[in-house]
Formats: C-alpha cells, sequence, structure tokens
C-alpha cells in the first residue's frame, strides 16, 4: 500500500482512490466521472471501480490501468447521501 493510501486509512477514511502514476487531466475525468457516478447508483467499490476502468480503457488511454482502489470491495454509500438538495438515486450512469 502506498504512503497516501495508507495515511487516509489510518486516518480514518473508508477507502482511497489514487493513480500510480502521473495521468492527464482528461483520463482522469472519465475514470473519476464513471467511479462516483457509480458508486452514488447503489454500486459496490469493486463494482464501481470495474466500470470505471472500462470506462477509462474504452475512451483510449492506457493509463486506465494506474487506478488503485484500497477499501472493502462490498462497500457502498449510504442511501441518505446527498449533494445539494438532489438525492444519490437521481444520477445515472450512461454505459
Amino acid at each position: 500500500m502506498s504512503g497516501f493510501a495508507r495515511a487516509f486509512l489510518k486516518g480514518g477514511a473508508g477507502a482511497f482512490v489514487g493513480p500510480l502514476w502521473s495521468v492527464g487531466d482528461r483520463p482522469a475525468q472519465t475514470f473519476v466521472e464513471s467511479f462516483y457516478v457509480a458508486l452514488l447508483n447503489g454500486l459496490s467499490l469493486s463494482e464501481a471501480t470495474n466500470l470505471a476502468r472500462s470506462s477509462a480503457r474504452e475512451s483510449g488511454d492506457a493509463t486506465w490501468l494506474a487506478y488503485t482502489v484500497y477499501g472493502h470491495p462490498f462497500l457502498k454509500l449510504e442511501s441518505s447521501f446527498c449533494i445539494g438538495n438532489e438525492r444519490a438515486k437521481d444520477y445515472t450512469v450512461d454505459v
């Protein structure tokens, strides 16, 4: 486990997501958007990670391999999670 991941998890974070090497803004955006929308739609940490890696791979950038996720694979966001006034169930994933 890398230094940043260890520090965040020891500090109480439920999960850590980060690249193993530097990635460009556009590939990072593809991964992150897919990952968090999947979590907001009720997928587990492992399912969201796999979906996000697939989305990044399909975008044609090899950095989809860079992303590492530490946390319980079945972790899910609580259903009471909200962004602003919108509930998580209001978000969709385009696959």
